[in-house]
């Protein structure tokens, strides 16, 4: 042996460091797991985050114009209107919501300095219970209410729009169509192509009324067609109490025929032809406020966190809509609608 070298160690070498990428790598491992370990125990059996409400939302007023010390707010109604948003048809869509439309009419109704409303409605109408909602809202505001109608506002939109004081439409507008549909879905046969079959026991002959999977009887049809002409009697009650006609001459003008706002004018259906910013000074001149500032409110949509989509795989709220609208589309249903 080399007296030069110095005598072997009988303790090992300690390991090299693990290199720096490696450590990092573990790092976001532990992380990763303790996030699926917290979204577990969120998402346990029992347990589901709630989509915010429209009462629980935000809002604020933006001015659009004006500088006085009094209100004139612009609410608009736009879309198809449903309880729920969910559009009648799968290919139709709407972003329509009915308790933000509530929402902004209630604030309307409790502010001090609001004199008057404008309703900028665009819209072909929607389900009979939400036009009705939205004209029992109109009517409880106990303050003056100029309707302005946009491209369309027919059927329930301007089941809605009798119920303001005057009513303002462009001469191009799409009004009228007062009438009702019922629509009743029949998928038996392409449920009868993939197999399926659906033995049903009931208690009496019209129980089952409206099962998408079977055609309707005679009977039944004549069942619905009387519910419909009911829905029909009480429309044409709104048009002749709001417009101050005669209710046999509503019986006349409601074949479900659509007008052109010139052609509503001429009609009695309507008050005047003009734009959105007539109908916003016709709200000044009935709450005798020249100079009101004209403002909407406006909602601060909550923030969407990351571990909420984690955890639903959508938005709050879509995949609600997204039930609601498929649960739609297999059961009869009513409708002030015109299909503009």
């Amino acid at each position: 042996m080399d007296p030069t070298l110095p005598p072997p160690s009988s303790t090992p070498s300690p390991p090299p460091a693990p290199p720096r990428r490696a450590r990092r790598w573990l790092g976001w491992v532990v992380f990763g797991a303790l996030v699926l370990l917290a979204a577990w125990l969120v998402a346990r059996p029992g347990r589901r985050a709630a989509a915010p409400t429209a009462a629980a939302e935000r809002w604020r007023e933006e001015v659009l114009q004006g500088t006085g010390p009094h209100r004139i707010a612009l609410v608009e109604i736009r879309g198809v209107l449903t309880e729920d948003g969910a559009a009648p048809l799968p290919e139709w869509s709407s972003g329509f919501r009915l308790a933000a439309v509530r929402e902004q009419l209630r604030r309307a109704a409790e502010g001090s300095s609001v004199r008057a409303v404008v309703l900028r409605i665009d819209s072909p109408g929607g389900s009979v219970v939400a036009s009705e909602e939205l004209y029992q809202a109109v009517k409880q505001l106990r303050k003056p209410v100029v309707a302005s109608l946009g491209e369309t506002a027919a059927s329930g939109g301007y089941y809605v729009a009798v119920a303001a004081d005057r009513i303002v439409a462009s001469p191009g507008t799409i009004t009228g169509s007062i009438g009702v549909i019922a629509t009743v879905p029949d998928v038996g046969e392409l449920a009868r192509k993939v197999g399926y079959r659906q033995t049903v026991i009931k208690s009496g002959e019209f129980k089952d009324m409206g099962n998408p999977l079977r055609a309707i009887t005679p009977r039944e049809r004549a069942l619905f067609q009387a519910l419909v002409d009911d829905l029909f009697q009480g429309f044409v009650d709104r048009v002749a109490e709001g417009r101050r006609l005669p209710r046999a001459r509503v019986l006349t003008l409601a074949t479900g025929q659509v007008y052109t706002g010139a052609q509503a004018l001429r009609l009695g259906l309507v008050d005047e032809v003009g734009d959105l910013q007539r109908a916003i000074e016709r709200a000044r001149s009935l709450a005798r406020v020249p100079t009101a500032t004209v403002i909407r409110y406006v909602r601060r949509e909550p923030r969407i966190r990351l571990l909420d989509l984690l955890l639903s795989g959508s938005p709050p709220g879509l995949q609600e809509r997204l039930d609601a609208a498929r649960g739609r589309w297999l059961r009869a249903q009513f409708w002030y609608l015109a299909y503009f």
